[in-house]
């Protein structure tokens, strides 16, 4: 990101964001996104979840993790504490204390081998690169009850909120070449299956009183099926939100499937459900995990939370955005684009993100602070990056009206 005062022989051909005084003041109201955190080693939980619980809005632990849990609820009682379960893969890996990963042990589903995917072959099929998930047939009535009574019993035994479910996804290919499996030859029966699982474990689940959340895979791909899923549930999480891998500059999404993502968080809080996302990046890629936290709050209405990450192993706190850019207050409107950027307005900050891979140049007219800026009259958002700004003489108040592109 390059400042400047006013940068004027780019203003020529950038765009240009200007944001004009006014004297609406801060209000109150609840925060706009929170923040999320995953954990799935929970060796050593309790002195890490104690030193930082609240910070975070949503939790999910590993399903045996009940101090790390209660340390949660200590520090934090309004945040919601889900316990992981995988939905269509068998874990064969020692539980704890008779509690496992996934809602039906390897040692109970080892007697039903209609429980498990096959090859052509017969033989059981692993997710690759997890040579100990056996992949479940998801669809089979007898693996669906054998689940939702062990989850059951898991909700009602402790004091969770809910349950995340994982692998809850629209085809077998994002862990096998989908031809090798023989119970589910296409992505649309695997939809199917996936489906009669949800339609099957709702109520029953929904009888502990407890939420359900699904990470599902799709959402860009297959919105339709996404949005139809999240009427079965509490919340759903978008595991590769607005930018897909983990390195610097790696695995934006483009323009198109960017606001894709942003209007399924719309819809989905617009049914009145909850929103968990996570951004692939590495700690020390401050644009990664600005660009992805200020991208869901373009369009969140405070269902959602974030979490920018670097790989799929959850086994640490990890570094996310600062207090700063977490203090954005309530929304004031929608987004609205100027020019090729898009800005919201917060009761405390001023939100604009750069989606596309071209740099783009905003300019204020009130000096703004904040991702860098000092007190800035204008700047330059590179590709793929974001600025979360507050008034450089009056933080605590709300930015100027009626941003406009000139």
């Amino acid at each position: 990101m390059r400042i400047g005062a006013f940068l004027v022989a780019l203003l020529a051909v950038g765009v240009v964001l200007v944001v004009r005084p006014g004297s609406d003041q801060a209000s109150g109201g609840g925060a706009a996104a929170g923040q999320l955190l995953l954990l799935y080693n929970s060796h050593g939980s309790v002195p890490r979840l104690a030193a930082n619980a609240g910070r975070y809005s949503y939790v999910v632990l590993q399903p045996w993790d009940t101090a790390g849990l209660r340390a949660v609820k200590k520090r934090n009682p309004r945040a919601i504490v889900l316990a992981y379960q995988e939905a269509s893969a068998i874990a064969r890996a020692p539980g704890v204390n008779g509690v496992t990963a996934s809602g039906v042990g390897f040692s109970e589903a080892d007697r039903h081998p209609d429980w498990f995917l096959q090859d052509h072959a017969g033989n059981r099929i692993t997710e690759n690169g997890y040579s100990y998930l056996y992949m479940a047939a998801i669809g089979n009535r007898g693996y669906q009850q054998a689940w939702a009574a062990n989850v059951s019993r898991l909700l009602r035994r402790g004091p969770w909120d809910g349950v995340l479910m994982d692998d809850v996804n629209s085809s077998a290919g994002y862990h096998v070449d989908p031809a090798r499996v023989a119970q589910y030859p296409n992505d649309a029966a695997y939809t199917r299956a996936t489906r009669s699982f949800l339609d099957y474990i709702r109520p029953r689940l929904r009888a502990t009183g407890k939420r359900e959340f699904a990470n599902m895979g799709g959402w860009v791909d297959n919105p339709q099926v996404i949005r139809q899923w999240l009427h079965k549930l509490d919340g759903g999480m978008d595991e590769a939100f607005v930018k897909f891998e983990a390195g610097p500059g790696q695995g934006y999404r483009d323009r198109f499937k960017w606001a894709l993502e942003l209007n399924q968080v719309r819809a989905a809080e617009r049914m009145g459900k909850r929103v968990l996302v996570v951004t692939r990046t590495q700690p020390n890629d401050e644009q990664g995990k600005l660009y992805g936290w200020a991208s869901l709050l373009l369009a969140s209405s405070r269902r959602a939370g974030y979490l920018p990450a670097t790989g799929f192993g959850y086994d640490d706190v990890p570094p996310t955005v600062g207090p700063a850019e977490r203090d954005v207050g309530a929304p004031r409107g929608a987004a609205r684009p100027a020019g090729r950027v898009v800005y919201r307005r917060f009761s405390r900050a001023l939100v604009v993100v750069n989606p596309d891979s071209a740099s783009h140049v905003v300019r204020f007219r009130v000096p703004m602070s904040g991702s860098g800026l000092n007190a800035a009259a204008s700047a330059t958002l590179a590709g793929h990056s974001a600025l979360v700004l507050h008034r450089a003489s009056s933080p605590r108040h709300a930015p100027p009206q009626r941003p406009v592109s000139s």
